[in-house]
């Protein structure tokens, strides 16, 4: 015999079995109707009862989520996790947490977001292979350093600033692939000029806080503001030649080969979404003012969840104990400015860091004390 339980969940629409039921038990009676529809006289009274109570309405199944969550996020809190997530829209819950300093569990913050469309769609992640224990075991922090420019003008939150106010187009950037430290310059221009004004002021501070040039390593792509242009019969670039007045390494990647350089690759891919993409700027002095500001708090005090919570500068002075605490200082500038005085010099500007530096020492003092 078939029972009532294995007839109604095949159906798709139980209202009609239900009303049948009903009907007989108002009918006749209660145990009649739980004979004849094989199921007990509770099930026949709960239906009896919710029929007489909603009318045919009451034959629907009803919802068995829970009327009350005792976890359920606040109206409050959803209201506060909603605002700051427009105001960094590119940040997940776990940003959200620790850089925004949200009070509330990743999950409550990413249940949010995702309950009020705020999710986007991700685009499909490729696993990178994790170098770290490798890297660890062949370099030493500001040993090796990864070079790249970043375009500024195709960033949609950035674009009206950089017309408006005339900002720089491009960043330049050396990113340590031990302890993720990062410098930044900016430029109107990316040429092999700009790129060696960096590299030349990236040499000459690290020469200044007592690390020796010639044990460093610079990797760099094949775009033409390192190795200018692909047709040259000879001679080095500017930025060749201050990396090899250094005694310094050069280390080109292979062509179309961008995971060589995903450390600061990676970088780029932060400062848009934390800084660009979320900043606003009355000026150009605020700009570069602001960009100290976030070069400074990423280097000194961003945790890194890849290398363990730690933020570059725990890093370093774990591994050299008596390094100044300026080595990570360096101050973004504006390289174009530098331009005739580091041709002049044969392509050497080294009032680096000595003039700039006494500014920004007594900043980066202020802020890590």
């Amino acid at each position: 015999m078939v029972t009532y339980y294995e007839i109604i969940k095949e159906m798709k629409s139980k209202i009609n079995y239900r009303y049948h039921l009903v009907k007989t038990a108002l009918d006749t009676s209660v145990s009649n109707a739980a004979r004849t529809f094989s199921t007990t006289p509770k099930t026949v009274r709960k239906w009896c009862t919710r029929y007489l109570e909603n009318g045919i309405r009451g034959l629907e199944d009803k919802s068995r989520a829970p009327h009350f969550v005792h976890n359920k996020t606040s109206e409050l809190a959803q209201s506060i996790i909603q605002i700051t997530r427009e105001k960094y829209p590119q940040w997940g819950p776990k940003r959200l947490k620790s850089l925004a300093g949200l009070p509330y569990g990743e999950t409550a913050i990413y249940n949010t977001i995702k309950r009020i469309g705020l999710i986007k769609n991700k685009k499909k992640y490729q696993k990178k292979r994790d170098m770290r224990a490798w890297k660890k075991n062949n370099f030493k922090p500001l040993e090796k350093w990864q070079i790249d420019v970043k375009q500024l003008d195709d960033i949609s939150e950035f674009f009206p600033y950089f017309k408006i106010l005339s900002l720089p187009k491009y960043e330049f950037t050396a990113r340590d692939i031990i302890s993720g430290a990062t410098f930044i310059s900016f430029a109107h221009s990316a040429n092999t000029t700009t790129a060696g004004i960096f590299i030349d002021y990236v040499i000459s501070h690290l020469q200044y806080y007592g690390i020796n040039s010639s044990s460093i390593r610079f990797q760099y792509d094949n775009g033409s503001e390192f190795i200018g242009n692909v047709r040259k019969k000879s001679g080095r670039t500017p930025f060749e030649s201050v990396i090899d007045s250094a005694n310094s390494i050069h280390e080109r990647i292979p062509v179309a080969s961008p995971t060589f350089n995903s450390d600061v690759e990676t970088f780029h891919r932060l400062i848009e979404q934390e800084f660009y993409s979320c900043e606003s700027f009355d000026n150009q002095v605020q700009f570069f003012a602001k960009a100290l500001s976030y070069s400074l708090f990423f280097n000194y005090f961003r945790p890194n969840s890849y290398k363990d919570n730690l933020c570059p500068w725990q890093i370093i002075k774990n591994k050299f104990s008596n390094i100044d605490k300026n080595v990570l200082h360096l101050i973004p500038i504006l390289l174009d400015d530098f331009t005739d005085n580091f041709i002049l010099s044969r392509y050497h500007v080294r009032q680096f860091p000595s003039d700039i530096q006494k500014l920004g020492n007594c900043l980066t003092t202020l802020l890590i004390i």
